[in-house]
């Protein structure tokens, strides 16, 4: 009996004595700044981190469980400017509500020819990860996690290919040990 007490003190003393970490809950909803509408399908993300959600059917977004530390929350939608907001998580309950307002941006691309066949995308991708990731030992331990995001067009008069993704391209360099999310708005290259 008194060795079972033992164990139970032990355990509570492991218990009590492991450090509280800082744990962050943001959420809110995305609208048009000009409209007052909520938008679905924004992507918001805390740079350099793998924390990220998107808004739903109603512009509501909640990412969870953040540790403490200074982050970049980022709002990010096609046709919108992104905005970013500086962070600092301290406090082990706090939760904050982030409302944000997007503007509308209007985009203007040069003429492009796009295209479609799905043998023509896999072989303009596979020269894309060669110039875009490199040609080093550490590159190819490199990829692209979310390569469907990422389209190619041929740029009007001239043999340039031009890459564009319409979310953050997930990229994991396994030598080296991280995970980094770009938004990778245009990324030209001779075609040959």
């Amino acid at each position: 009996m008194l060795r079972l007490k033992s164990i139970f003190l032990f355990l509570s003393f492991l218990i009590l004595s492991t450090p509280l970490h800082a744990q962050l809950t943001i959420n809110g909803t995305v609208t048009d700044a000009k409209t007052g509408e909520t938008l679905p399908g924004v992507n918001v993300y805390l740079a350099i981190t793998t924390f990220g959600s998107s808004t739903n059917t109603e512009g509501n977004y909640q990412i969870s469980n953040i540790p403490s530390g200074t982050y970049v929350l980022v709002f990010n939608f096609i046709g919108y400017k992104t905005k970013t907001y500086q962070l600092k998580v301290q406090d082990a309950s706090f939760s904050r509500k982030m409302n944000m307002q997007l503007k509308p941006q209007t985009l203007f691309l040069d003429e492009a020819n796009v295209v479609s066949s799905n043998k023509e995308w896999a072989k303009n991708y596979e020269r894309f990860e060669k110039v875009f990731l490199g040609g080093t030992p550490f590159a190819k331990q490199t990829s692209i996690e979310n390569p469907w995001v990422i389209s190619f067009s041929q740029s009007a008069g001239t043999d340039s290919l031009i890459a564009s993704a319409n979310k953050p391209i997930a990229i994991i360099n396994r030598a080296l040990g991280y995970k980094i999310y770009a938004e990778l708005v245009e990324f030209k290259w001779p075609k040959y």
